[in-house]
């Protein structure tokens, strides 16, 4: 079985790596889009959508869908658009970079700017047009009047009265005094908070009051960001245990069937085209076996039997990270790497004498490869193995395990 478990180990370890290195050449797909060179030679093409989190510096192209991958940067480019996806635009703007980290807020509450070229995400296009930038955990909004510069809509925390946290909203004065339409009143924008959702219905309801004709780029279609699925597991175990005093002790059990019975909550990352998620997968799993240990003792003609009889049931929690590799619409090959905790219910080891050892919780990792079509799902998942007789001096054991697990998705 140890032989066997290495081999299962070292092929899916290999597959497993295999599978992230090649996500990175082919699991983004090439769509069609446009972009506007700095001579305003508008160029059809095929752009990566890699569904940004952080606004790029330059993006990959295709001027054929077989044709030769190609990089467009910044410094050649006006803008760039995805069709019915998103679309940037080249902007010099002054942008406060001000953190909004407790431990490094000032209490300057005026922005610090400076004057840098960006790509800005375009939100709302129309007589009045708002933008996004984000780099890590800098997040900020931009607008402008038709043919009138961009700006950035201020806000800033900062520190007011030694550890009091205040909050520069200048953001809500710029837009008191440039959209000015019966259907916005100042009520409306003293709660209006600096977030995509607000801004852009704040930005709607102006360019339809002016008649605006108005392209909202983050009208897409709904995503599913959380799912629910029913898991069944069938898995295969072993279990050796050992004793440092008393070779005589050293005992491998027989290997054994264990079934597992869970649920899966899936939250899917709003970036990178739905390729990760987080994942939390509470389970019960139980596994028993019995075995007869002959010992010969010196200057005896007779071997005594004695029973060793391992019992361990657990609730298990695997929290970890998943990525979809998208064959079509509906199938697509899945990799998890997961951190579980797992804790002990009535469970034993009964050895030599009757005496009876207790098995210890803990953690581990462990690694799935799996398959999902629809809402039907199917996993290989590999752990490492676990000491679960860690609080005894002179004992050690070894419990390894691979399951195959089976998934309905709910919701």
């Amino acid at each position: 079985m140890t032989l066997m478990f290495m081999h299962l180990k070292k092929t899916f370890l290999i597959a497993f790596v295999f599978l992230i290195a090649t996500s990175l050449y082919s699991q983004t797909e090439f769509k069609k889009g446009v972009f506007i060179t700095d001579t305003n030679d508008k160029v059809e093409c095929f752009i990566k959508s890699m569904d940004w989190k952080s606004n790029p510096t330059e993006f990959k192209y295709k001027l054929t869908e077989n044709g030769e991958i190609k990089t467009g940067f910044i410094e050649g480019v006006k803008a760039f658009e995805i069709y019915d996806i998103s679309k940037y635009t080249r902007a010099t703007v002054n942008i406060d970079r001000s953190s909004s980290n407790l431990n490094k807020l000032t209490t300057d509450k005026n922005p610090i700017f400076k004057e840098e070229q960006l790509f800005l995400k375009v939100i709302i296009e129309s007589e009045a047009s708002l933008y996004y930038y984000e780099d890590g955990n800098l997040k900020r909004f931009f607008y402008n009047l038709e043919n009138e510069k961009i700006e950035q809509l201020v806000y800033k925390e900062y520190l007011f009265e030694a550890d009091l946290i205040n909050e520069n909203n200048h953001y809500k004065q710029q837009l008191l005094n440039s959209l000015k339409c019966k259907d916005i009143s100042m009520n409306s924008i003293k709660s209006l908070s600096y977030t995509i959702k607000d801004l852009s219905k704040l930005f709607e309801k102006y360019n339809a009051c002016v008649g605006g004709e108005l392209v909202n780029f983050e009208k897409k279609e709904e995503r599913d960001l959380f799912n629910f699925r029913a898991k069944l597991g069938l898995g295969r175990a072993s279990l050796s245990i050992k004793n440092s005093v008393d070779p005589d002790q050293n005992v491998d059990f027989d290997n054994e069937i264990l079934f597992r019975f869970g649920g899966e909550l899936e939250m899917i990352l709003p970036f990178n085209n739905d390729k990760w998620a987080i994942v939390i997968e509470p389970s019960y799993q139980s596994y028993s076996s019995k075995t007869e240990v002959d010992i010969r003792y010196p200057g005896e003609n007779q071997a005594d039997t004695y029973t060793y009889e391992a019992s361990y049931s657990t609730i298990e929690l695997p929290i970890g990270l998943r990525h979809y590799f998208f064959l079509n619409e509906d199938s697509k090959i899945f990799v998890n790497a997961f951190y579980t905790y797992f804790h002990t219910l009535d469970s034993s080891m009964k050895i030599r004498y009757g005496t009876e050892l207790d098995v210890e919780k803990g953690g581990l990792l462990s690694i799935g490869l799996g398959y999902s079509y629809k809402k039907l799902s199917a996993e290989f998942r590999l752990e490492n193995s676990r000491q679960i007789l860690g609080q005894y001096r002179y004992w050690d054991s070894n419990y390894k395990q691979v399951t195959l697990l089976f998934g309905y998705q709910l919701f």
